[in-house]
């Protein structure tokens, strides 16, 4: 099964008609980040960065949030995904891709499912979104780059406000600067109430699935799960 999920990955990079990208959220940073070792032990703030990879065209996209504004659940990983599928829409691309590991509780769960396919009913451009996964601790994921690009900018620096990570991440790759969009708490939507508009048993089995494809249609969009074994 864990060559199945590269060679799908390797096959979906080479098609140039389709938006694929594999995303993950950054390890937690903390602000301030300082030199002085006294402030090692004095309290921080915690600072989110979910970051998006084309594998087609190498864009990346960096949507970053300190937790005064939001945690890092279901529901603020879901409003990014939406955010990126919203400026995929406008660029006018069709089918989009998203691989990720098998994190159950921020992206493999009804809510991510529920904001897909109200994206689908108000999309102008992008027909279908699939979503793949890697087995958790199996996957190689090319949005892990962008990670140590950025935690190469900062390591020398003193990070005093969320908003230099911003900036660290917009150096970290000088040639194609990454998409750096700034997340606060009226950016996020609670997905979850859109599930009483649904079924009960409209998402049973998400949890065994490996692939989830939704497509837009006339009326409500469909949605059709597989379990590679």
């Amino acid at each position: 099964m864990l060559n199945k999920a590269g060679e799908a990955k390797a096959a979906d990079k080479q098609n140039s008609d389709v938006a694929t990208f594999t995303f993950d959220l950054q390890q937690i940073l903390t602000c301030p980040k300082l030199q002085a070792g006294c402030s090692y032990y004095k309290s921080k703030l915690n600072v989110h960065n979910l970051t998006f990879y084309n594998l087609t065209n190498r864009d990346g996209y960096c949507f970053t949030w300190h937790q005064g504004e939001c945690s890092q659940g279901a529901n603020e990983v879901t409003s990014c995904i939406v955010k990126l599928l919203d400026c995929l829409d406008k660029q006018g691309k069709r089918p989009v891709i998203l691989y990720r590991n098998k994190c159950c509780g921020q992206n493999r769960n009804s809510v991510v499912g529920s904001a897909i396919i109200h994206f689908l009913s108000r999309s102008k451009s992008v027909q279908q979104v699939e979503q793949k996964y890697f087995e958790s601790g199996h996957s190689q994921m090319e949005c892990d780059s962008m990670h140590s690009a950025i935690e190469t900018t900062f390591q020398q620096q003193e990070i005093d406000l969320p908003s230099d990570y911003q900036l660290c991440m917009q150096m970290a790759r000088p040639a194609k600067p990454y998409l750096v969009q700034e997340i606060n708490h009226t950016d996020i939507m609670d997905f979850k109430q859109f599930n009483a508009f649904l079924a009960a048993s409209a998402f049973s089995g998400i949890i065994k699935a490996h692939h989830i494809t939704y497509t837009k249609t006339d009326g409500d969009p469909i949605v059709s799960m597989a379990t590679v074994t």
